[in-house]
């Protein structure tokens, strides 16, 4: 018996398998595919959440010193300021002292031993002390010379401890400046070359005073004593005024 395969049938059942198998190999790849991209991408995202977490730790420790030395930065200020202008008002005092106060005993109605112990109290030094007490007002011309070198003798030593008082400030003021601000070391920087010129002219202004003298040759041009000091009052405002208002800000 002779058995017609019909081509086309044939035809049509291998492109039906052919499709099938094809379907499902697409099928295959495309889940494969799918699988793959996405752990590749949720091995991305765990890498990422890595770095992200390292970079978080990083900026989250630079923060923490950050805050830790602006802490520390603001504790230092309070520690400085007060004790910076403290010493400044300090030399300042003394160097108005050692300028305006000229209140001295009259030596023409005291005696030599009662000098002596005045001048044991204003540290002056005992071989000065005999000279100055040397016939103690036997002569009334000697005496009153002898009264000026007293006075000047005093002022010399006054401006010696000014001098002391200003280099403890202005060393202090060296050893903190960059926890300044520039507004306040502007200010300082005008007080100091202002005070070295003051103390560079006090001692021909007490010369002057102590003897009475009218004018002391001094062939450098030099600027009023007077007018340095008004500088120098002028920026102890301004400097009150800096460090009360740096403080105040520093709270927050």
């Amino acid at each position: 018996m002779n058995i017609q395969v019909d081509p086309w049938n044939i035809s049509l059942s291998l492109a039906s398998i052919i499709l099938s198998v094809g379907g499902a190999i697409w099928l295959f790849v495309k889940h494969t595919s799918e699988k793959y991209i996405d752990q590749q991408f949720q091995k991305k995202i765990e890498e990422y959440k890595t770095n992200l977490q390292g970079v978080l730790e990083t900026k989250k420790f630079d923060l923490q010193r950050m805050m830790l030395d602006f802490n520390l930065y603001r504790s230092k200020k309070h520690e400085i300021y007060p004790e910076l202008f403290k010493l400044f008002l300090k030399a300042t005092y003394g160097l108005n002292n050692l300028k305006n106060n000229w209140d001295f005993p009259l030596f023409q109605l005291l005696s030599k031993e009662f000098v002596e112990r005045y001048l044991i109290e204003k540290s002056v030094g005992q071989k000065e002390i005999e000279y100055l007490t040397d016939r103690w007002l036997e002569d009334e011309e000697a005496a009153e010379e002898k009264i000026q070198d007293i006075k000047y003798a005093i002022k010399r030593l006054e401006t010696k401890s000014v001098k002391n008082d200003y280099e403890v400030f202005r060393n202090y003021f060296l050893e903190v400046e960059l926890f300044l601000s520039d507004e306040g070391v502007k200010v300082i920087q005008e007080i100091i070359q202002d005070f070295d010129e003051i103390l560079e002219n006090i001692i021909y202004d007490i010369f002057m005073i102590s003897y009475e003298m009218d004018e002391v040759l001094n062939n450098k041009a030099r600027t009023d004593t007077d007018t340095l000091y008004k500088q120098i009052s002028l920026n102890v405002d301004k400097l009150k005024k800096q460090f009360k208002n740096e403080l105040s800000v520093a709270e927050y």
